[in-house]
């Protein structure tokens, strides 16, 4: 239950003046609830005593009155919700949410399957919201419902108010042993079934590849064969659950009879008359029954706070770096970018295994409007190299200065707004052809820039294909942009960094998927593209990168040469291999 409060602490307290609203409602409700047994308790006596008609009409018009009373109060208490709460709440939620992601590194990002996150986040936005439904709607009226049927027990009679307050405090206090170790069996049960629907999503996003190996019949076998025994676990772990909660309603079953021996026997002994213990039976009725709800309530407390617990851990988990905001501007008329000894490994879980750096005491000056290529063998650092300029991850040691300033110093922003970014495999949208050309400029700008968007498709060579779009650039392009061909979608991502008109335009492995009709026409795209430009080009082939200023040879995380192709083809042993085995090719 502490886990439960702390984890709903952070919302419930942003909807304080809700909040009160809700409770007075929810107050009044209950109170009428209680207070008919009380008024049906009094008509009997009545009934049974010397009956007086007047009393009798007056007590029904009472019920009556209650009782309309409590529907008018639901009634204002949902609209109420409906206008200020249901929608209210899961929107600050996502707001929040958001804003805490925003403040993750992109770096630190791609390091967690993207797959297992949105698993975490939909999870737990979804039972932060179900909690919040089960506190206000649920909880709450459970409470103050037992609450004032017992002090109306303890108001009809001392001993019967002691007696339920016992009846009921063995079972919760038992509940209350139990849950601890109940929760870890569930915690860890759930973390399971994360991986499980990792799994899940990683299979419906590799769906072609499944089908094009003929794979559905093996993956779907073990797929089922991995759900079937976890939920053999889950539950073993349940009707353990399940077992406590029968004891508890056995033990339930027979303090109610209890209590009706107790209270005729009061009854008899004339401390309490007929009616009133009438009204005693309705309101620990209301109490042990009410009681026998908290079993279902805690499956769902448990299985929520578990998601909770996830959901809060990824978004409280520290930032790598803090990416600067509202700092000093990128001078777009800057004159070099060094790399002043420069080392970084990649975080690691097990920082044991991951021992050697991936770039070692690099030392490198890009200077403003040439062109750079970067080559080496997989692995060699190209990429890495990329990351730490977009300010992905930053360096274990060194620093990456522009014209003198420290990257940390620059507002993360402005610096990414002025990068072009062209990767392999181009992130798309399953929106228009114009929107996804346009994501990434600041929605200001956004009438002004549309007026270059044909000069732009132009550049990166989309004019060529744009005859078969149906509806022009308001063409929806499918999920991951699927009814477009790969040297199409590279184009869509060489325009979407141009709109932006920056000073650096990366290319990270552009052509390397493509075939050489495509690679060609990639190949002239970024030739315009870069004029002008910074320009840093990730690439395996040599027609990608001979006519680059300057070629960058990495080999095991350290530069091993800079000059053009034709020095490094004479001086440059690495570089020789890379042509010679084909992995620089003519």
């Amino acid at each position: 239950m502490k886990n439960f409060l702390s984890s709903n602490l952070e919302y419930i307290s942003l909807f304080k003046k809700q909040i009160a609203t809700l409770l007075f409602f929810t107050t009044c409700v209950q109170i009428a609830n209680a207070s008919f047994p009380y008024i049906t308790g009094k008509i009997i006596d009545q009934l049974l005593t010397e009956t007086n008609f007047q009393i009798l009409f007056w007590s029904i018009l009472l019920l009556a009155v209650i009782e309309l009373s409590k529907i008018i109060l639901a009634y204002i208490q949902t609209i109420y919700e409906v206008k200020r709460v249901n929608y209210d709440v899961p929107y600050v939620m996502r707001q929040k949410t958001y804003e805490k992601l925003r403040s993750i590194p992109m770096g630190q990002s791609l390091l967690k399957n993207s797959g297992l996150k949105q698993t975490i986040i939909a999870k737990g936005e979804s039972a932060i919201e179900a909690n919040m439904y089960m506190v206000f709607q649920e909880i709450i009226p459970l409470i103050l419902n037992i609450s004032i049927s017992i002090i109306f027990l303890f108001f009809t009679h001392i001993y019967l108010g002691f007696y339920v307050v016992a009846t009921l405090f063995i079972p919760l206090i038992v509940i209350g042993l139990w849950t601890p170790q109940f929760y870890k069996k569930v915690k860890a049960n759930n973390d399971i079934w994360d991986d499980i629907n990792k799994q899940n999503s990683e299979l419906l996003r590799n769906v072609s590849l499944i089908k094009s190996s003929g794979s559905e019949t093996e993956i779907t076998t073990e797929l089922l064969k991995t759900w079937d025994l976890q939920a053999d676990r889950s539950k073993k772990i349940w009707m353990q659950n399940v077992h406590v909660m029968q004891s508890r309603n056995i033990f339930t079953g027979i303090t109610k009879i209890g209590l009706i021996a107790f209270a005729l026997f009061l009854v008899f002994q004339g401390n309490i008359t007929a009616g009133a213990m009438v009204a005693v039976i309705f309101w620990a009725n209301m109490c042990f029954n009410r009681l026998g709800e908290i079993n279902g309530y805690f499956r769902r407390i448990l299985i929520q706070t578990t998601h909770i617990s996830a959901f809060f851990k990824l978004l409280h988990e520290a930032p790598l770096h803090i990416e600067s905001i509202g700092l000093e501007k990128l001078n777009k008329k800057f004159d070099s970018i060094k790399l002043n000894s420069v080392s970084f490994k990649y975080p690691s879980l097990e920082p044991e295994l991951n021992t050697k750096n991936t770039l070692d005491s690099i030392s490198l000056t890009l200077s403003s409007g040439k062109t750079y290529a970067l080559v080496g063998h997989s692995g060699a650092g190209k990429t890495t190299i990329i990351q730490l300029l977009l300010r992905a991850f930053d360096p274990n040691s060194g620093s990456i200065e522009i014209d003198g300033v420290n990257l940390k110093d620059i507002d993360i922003n402005d610096y990414r707004r002025n990068i072009g970014y062209v990767e392999q495999h181009v992130e798309l949208f399953d929106k228009s052809l114009k929107y996804n050309i346009l994501f990434g400029v600041p929605e200001e700008k956004k009438i002004e820039v549309e007026k270059d968007l044909d000069r732009v498709a132009k550049l990166a060579r989309i004019d060529q294909f744009f005859d078969r779009l149906e509806n022009g650039y308001d063409t929806i392009i499918g999920e991951k942009g699927v009814k477009l061909s790969g040297g199409e979608r590279q184009r869509v991502g060489i325009a979407r960094a141009l709109i932006k008109n920056p000073s650096i335009l990366i290319f990270d492995e552009a052509t390397s998927s493509l075939d050489a009709e495509n690679e060609a026409l990639i190949h002239d795209a970024m030739k315009d593209a870069l004029k002008g430009r910074t320009g840093i080009i990730i690439a395996h082939r040599l027609s990608t990168v001979r006519d680059a200023d300057q070629i960058i040879v990495m080999d095991h995380g350290k530069v091993a040469g800079v000059g053009t192709h034709e020095e490094l083809a004479k001086d440059c042993e690495p570089y020789k291999r890379l042509i010679s085995r084909q992995v620089v090719t003519m």
